[in-house]
């Protein structure tokens, strides 16, 4: 079984769901949305650091990817 692809626009509207809804529980928020809720637990974690914003987040791993294999070659 293949692991689902989720673009940067939905993950971005289940991070503003969670983030507006907090009253609800993540468990709850994946059934609405069809996600494990471990999935959420970790998209909000990774955009907490990051202005709760998901696009910024993918930049900024591949900068930093980008800048560990320069720093490893030279």
């Amino acid at each position: 079984m293949t692991k689902p692809v989720f673009d940067d626009e939905f993950k971005q509207g289940v991070v503003d769901y969670a983030n507006q809804h907090p009253e609800e529980s993540k468990v709850s928020i994946a059934k609405r949305f069809g996600i494990a809720d471990s999935t959420i637990h970790k998209w909000i974690k990774d955009t907490n650091n990051n202005d709760n914003k998901i696009d910024k987040l993918s930049k900024n791993m591949l900068t930093i990817c980008l800048a560990s294999c320069i720093i490893k070659v030279h």
